[in-house]
Order: C-alpha cells, then structure tokens, then sequence
C-alpha cells in the first residue's frame, strides 16, 4: 500500500507499506491506496516517494503554511502527474534502483559511524575531561542561560496578497534547511512572516524536540518562516561577575 501523511507529505512522509509493517493500523491523517496491477510497480513508486522534486509537487498542492495548515489533499495527491514508463521497464528500473539504494545505505551507515567518531572526539574536546568544575572556572568556562546569548528575532514582513514569499521549513534530526518553494500571499492565513538572516537560530515550535533546529548559511538567507518558528539570534554576554 501507498500512504501519505496529510500534514508532511512536503517534507518526503510518504512510502510503501514494507513487509515488517503488515498489518498495523494509521490514523485518518495517513491516506492509503493501493497500485492498479500492471499499471503501476509499488516498487518503483516507493524510489519515486524518495524523490525531492516529487515533494515540491505536494508542496505545491497544499494550501497556506504551518502546522495544520499543509494538509494534502486526497484529490489534489490524485491530481499529480508523474511520468512512468510500462510496467516491465517500472520493474527493471526498481530491480537497479534497489540495488543502488541498498550500496548508498551501506555508504551511508559508514559515514554516519565516521561521523559519530568525529563528534565523540569533538564533544571530548571541547568538554576538556581532564579539567574539574573549578579548573574550569580558573580557564574561563562560564555557565550560561540561553537567554544570556540569544535573543528572540523581531523582524517581520507584513504578508502581501500579490506577493510571493520564499519559504523556509527545517527538517527533524538535524538535518537543516528545506527550501518549500514561494508561496503567494493569498495563499496564506498569516498576516506576517518572519525573515531570515545569515546566522539566525531557527527552531521548530512543533519538532524542535526531535532536532528540528538550524542556523541559517546564505543558502537561505531573505527566506522567511511563519510563526510556527521561533527565530533566535546572538545576543551580548558580557561577565557579571
């Protein structure tokens, strides 16, 4: 089976149904359908689920920014045209692409241990085990609030009807930025954005929880985010003692 969850399907939350999840149940917020045989390969659906332009055009389909604001449609996930070849060559495409996918995943496992190796020895690093609370003291370690070095952003663009706003979302996991297109103002229930700049803190109100947290590079720089955000940027700390 096919599902598509309503309120991330943008973001890539979408997928066959693998053998491990057989029988389990959803909630109404996940759609499900089932592929017509011999006109489309649930395999080669699944490569086309993993396919960022695919969840451009989802993104495309829904309505407004925000939680509970980006449900996808049923009708307008039927609406979308996507090019497929016969269903043989669906097969033989999904046979190469498995096999691709299953030496990435391998790839990918490797340089994931590599990286927990690098932060390991980073995190060591920086936390200096060698030296106690008081040694730290002396070394000029301070413990801080949050509050102390960041500050809430007070920026905001007041939404137009007949203008069109690039669009931030932040991926759960740490894995930064996803770019959701433009969206017209008409298009959206906000009356006001925030934008971005070059080294703001960006966190996820609704997933920030699970890593959805990132600081804004020139790739997104003059994007903005609804306030369903919180955008964050450094403060002043200064010594107090």
């Amino acid at each position: 089976m096919f599902v598509v969850s309503r309120l991330k399907a943008f973001e890539g939350a979408l997928t066959i149904v693998p053998d491990g999840f057989n029988g389990w149940f959803l909630s109404p917020e996940f759609p499900t359908f089932r592929c017509i045989d011999d006109e489309l390969d649930p395999r080669y659906l699944a490569h086309v689920c993993r396919w960022p332009d695919f969840w451009s055009i989802l993104a495309a389909t829904s309505k407004g920014i925000g939680a509970r604001r980006e449900r996808v449609h049923v009708r307008d996930l039927l609406n979308v045209e996507i090019a497929i070849p016969g269903i043989n060559e669906q097969r033989h495409v999904a046979d190469r692409l498995d096999q691709l996918q299953a030496a990435t995943v391998e790839l990918v496992q490797r340089s994931d241990h590599a990286s927990k190796l690098v932060e390991t020895l980073a995190v060591s690093a920086s936390a200096r085990p060698d030296l106690d609370d008081e040694a730290k003291i002396r070394a000029g370690w301070h413990r801080v609030a949050l509050r102390d070095v960041l500050r809430p952003s007070t920026n905001r663009v007041h939404v137009e009807p007949a203008d069109h706003y690039p669009i931030a979302g932040i991926y759960s996991f740490g894995r930064g930025f996803i770019d959701r297109g433009k969206i017209a103002g008409a298009d959206t229930a906000y009356s006001a954005l925030t934008p971005l700049s070059v080294s703001d803190i960006v966190v996820s109100k609704l997933n920030g929880w699970e890593g959805a947290i990132a600081v804004v590079g020139p790739r997104f720089d003059g994007f903005c985010v609804s306030s369903e955000y919180l955008g964050l940027r450094s403060g002043h700390y200064s010594l107090r003692h």
